[in-house]
């Protein structure tokens, strides 16, 4: 018995030995391989293209003739004859209308022959002013007669002047029965027929010359355009002191793009109350009379800053909460955000006026796989070259 009990001991022994080294095992864990570190994403950087903004604004306008005129009868009479074709070009001098003459010749025929009679009384009276003279210097004739004669010869004087004046009155009249051309134009309508009496109570118009060559192209522009723009621009195209001079294209009704040009010439001296905007003008060729004043019009104005400012493509700029901003890579390739303020798209080109300079490297292909503070490594690639690939250059 004792036998049994120690080898009952030494087993249990054994088997306390192997559960702590079967523990002592299961305690232990293999160390984890360090990992190796990832690779920096790899990005494409170039510098901004630096080129004077470029922005259009566009308004709509309104052809007008340079030059209107109404024509119309300034004496009372018969309308005898019409001289023109309608709708039909007519230079200056050109006879128009002819009014019945007639009463007005005999007008002239009258002041003529009053004139000559009175021319007859100032000599009369003349030549006795010359004899008074001889006579009263040997006290032939009393002063009282001499100062008479005197007197008689000045009357006769101012009778003449005022019976030229009335046969001066007369032609001018006579001259008004045949109506010329004022200007060059364009012709329309007759108003009047052959036959009417035309002037009876007033002038009575007759038709109308407009002026085709050059025209008139006249539109608004916001209080804050002008301000922006067009007080802004090169001196070398617009002077803000003085009326401005820029060019602009401008398209009709049927026209798909702009294809007439303009120069401005005239600008308002000031901005209209209720709608806040100010008359500009532009001076329109018209050679080929293909425009006519009335016309609707679409006018397109291009503008251009003085100074070279940084444009990037359309898909490098990002907006969030904040606004706009870039990513561009540091000297130590790290990235970094840039806020930036821009202008109107032009050409495929985003123009940053504030925030970026032309030796900043910005990420132009892969900003979408880092953030700000990380590590990259870099390509340089030229912007123009990413745009040809991109389709938003020829």
């Amino acid at each position: 018995m004792p036998l049994n009990k120690h080898k009952l001991q030494m087993h249990k022994c054994v088997m306390i030995l192997f559960a702590l080294l079967v523990f002592a095992g299961c305690g232990k864990e293999k160390s984890p391989q360090p990992a190796s570190p990832a690779p920096p994403t790899m990005v494409s950087i170039a510098n901004p293209i630096m080129r004077r903004p470029n922005e259009t604004r566009r308004y709509s306008g309104r052809l007008q003739s340079v030059q209107r005129v109404e024509v119309r009868a300034r004496v009372t009479g018969y309308l005898e004859q019409v001289l023109f074709h309608e709708g039909s070009e007519v230079k200056v001098g050109e006879d128009l209308y002819v009014i019945d003459p007639r009463t007005f010749q005999a007008e002239v025929d009258d002041a003529k022959a009053d004139v000559e009679r009175l021319e007859a009384e100032l000599r009369v009276a003349t030549q006795d002013v010359n004899r008074s003279i001889q006579l009263f210097q040997t006290n032939a004739v009393s002063a009282e007669e001499h100062d008479h004669r005197v007197a008689a010869q000045a009357v006769a004087q101012a009778a003449l002047l005022r019976g030229r004046a009335r046969l001066d009155t007369a032609l001018l009249n006579m001259s008004f029965t045949r109506i010329a051309a004022p200007i060059n134009g364009r012709i329309s309508r007759t108003m009047v027929t052959v036959g009417n009496l035309v002037g009876q109570s007033e002038p009575t118009l007759l038709t109308t010359i407009v002026q085709m060559d050059p025209l008139h192209l006249v539109f608004e522009v916001p209080e804050r355009d002008l301000l922006t723009y067009w007080g802004r621009s090169d001196t070398s195209t617009i002077a803000s002191s003085e009326s401005p001079r820029i060019t602009i294209r401008f398209g009709v009704d049927t026209d798909e793009g702009v294809p007439y040009e303009a120069v401005v010439d005239f600008r308002d001296t000031e901005v209209k109350l209720g709608t806040g905007t100010v008359l500009l003008r532009a001076v329109v060729p018209n050679t080929d009379r293909t425009l006519s004043p009335g016309m609707f019009a679409k006018v397109e104005v291009s503008f251009s800053q003085r100074d070279p400012i940084p444009h990037l493509s359309e898909s490098t700029v990002t907006r969030d909460q904040q606004g706009h901003y870039v990513l561009t890579v540091t000297a130590d390739n790290k990235v970094l955000r840039k806020s930036v303020k821009t202008r109107p798209s032009h050409d495929g080109l985003i123009a940053i006026s504030e925030g970026l300079i032309a030796e900043d490297h910005v990420i132009v292909s892969g900003n979408v796989k880092v953030s700000p503070g990380m590590q990259v490594t870099t390509e340089i690639v030229d912007l123009d070259q990413v745009l040809v690939a991109q389709g938003d250059r020829p």
